[in-house]
């Protein structure tokens, strides 16, 4: 399924006109369903019906999703817990799942793929990157515009980071 992907890839780069819906389904296995416009109203219909407060609907939905945020780095911490139980406790991938339906109040079917992927020999420590390099490249831009700068500019390493006291 890779390799059909990185083909398909290499065939649009080398100027191939690969169909947007195949370009989807020969890279990720799935091909994508367009939705109509109409669809969509109808979407905006129903949530002017549920969504509390007054005025656009952009804004009031903005509101609403706000006031029911998880901090992205909790959610992380829920992921990077479920790789620790499975590669250091050596959990059964069920009840892994299980455990991250729960803590990362996800549906089942997004917590079985994300046990899969955390499962997976290549992508396995992935995650990581990102559940501990957020918090450390906050810390280490901390407000300073030369950090941030730094960050995207040079090839800092982990250490690097971890190194480097802001102020």
């Amino acid at each position: 399924a890779q390799l059909v992907g990185l083909l398909t890839t290499a065939r649009r780069l080398a100027g191939d006109v690969v169909p947007y819906a195949d370009e989807v389904e020969l890279c990720y296995g799935v091909r994508p369903v367009r939705v109509s416009e109409d669809t969509v109203m109808e979407g905006h219909r129903l949530l002017e019906e549920v969504l509390p407060g007054s005025g656009d609907l952009r804004t009031r939905l903005v509101t609403w999703r706000e006031s029911h945020a998880i901090p992205v780095d909790r959610l992380g911490a829920v992921r990077q817990l479920a790789a620790f139980r499975l590669h250091e406790d050596g959990a059964d991938p069920e009840t892994v799942v299980s455990e991250v339906s729960r803590l990362g109040l996800l549906p089942w079917d997004r917590a079985a793929k994300s046990v899969e992927f955390l499962t997976h020999p290549v992508w396995r420590a992935y995650l990581t990157c990102y559940v501990e390099g957020l918090p450390l490249c906050r810390q280490f831009v901390s407000g300073d515009p030369h950090r941030f700068e730094r960050l995207l500019t040079e090839q800092l390493t982990p250490a690097d980071l971890q190194g480097a006291h802001p102020g």
